[in-house]
């Protein structure tokens, strides 16, 4: 018995004229989607059509991976959401910068607040930048600022050249030890947590 192919996979193979509607219906319909998908989060005007311009070429170098579990639109409309959070995600990112004075309290230098607290919050931050500065290696210092900086363990990883779970290992060794010294030198760690809520 032949297997039943999809109309959209036969028309995206079919003779140029049938294939280029066929493009431009799913294009349309990819865009769309896109735009439903994220939201605001792509403000670039021209953000969903370039995705959906290349979640094309990838759905179009994938039709063999079609298995047929779902509609074909939203088999390829997965493809380009994928792509745009991916996108997006890079271009958060990269903005970040790896700040060696990441580490901030919200009101430790903030006049209005009482100046004992201010002043318990600033020896929390020195002590914090000296034990990063010399409690952690290399890589463990460098993994624990991308973390402040706000980055997943995932990217902390790629920006790294290692894997996730390696760097999951540097940001909890550099965690132990930044938690031992503090108490070391007399912040209880509930101190330590309230210093740095706003």
């Amino acid at each position: 018995m032949a297997v039943e192919v999809d109309p959209w996979v036969a028309w995206l193979r079919g003779p140029a004229p049938v294939r280029d509607r066929a493009l431009g219906e799913l294009r349309s319909i990819l865009v769309r989607g896109l735009r439903a998908a994220i939201g605001g989060r792509g403000a670039d005007p021209h953000f969903c059509d370039d995705i959906a311009q290349d979640a094309l070429v990838r759905v179009l170098d994938s039709l063999d991976q079609f298995a047929g579990r779902s509609q074909f639109t939203t088999w390829a409309l997965s493809i380009a959401v994928r792509l745009a959070l991916t996108e997006l995600r890079r271009k958060t990112t990269a903005t970040v910068t790896l700040d060696p004075q990441i580490i901030q309290s919200p009101i430790a230098d903030d006049p209005t607040h009482d100046p004992t607290e201010r002043d318990y919050r600033g020896a929390v931050l020195s002590t914090l930048h000296q034990l990063v500065d010399e409690a952690l290696t290399e890589h463990q210092r460098t993994a624990i600022r991308w973390l402040l900086a706000g980055l997943a363990a995932e990217e902390i990883g790629q920006r790294m050249g290692i894997s996730r779970n390696a760097a999951y290992k540097l940001v909890f060794d550099a965690r132990v030890k930044l938690r031992d010294g503090l108490t070391r030198a007399g912040f209880a760690a509930g101190d330590v947590l309230q210093s740095f809520s706003s």
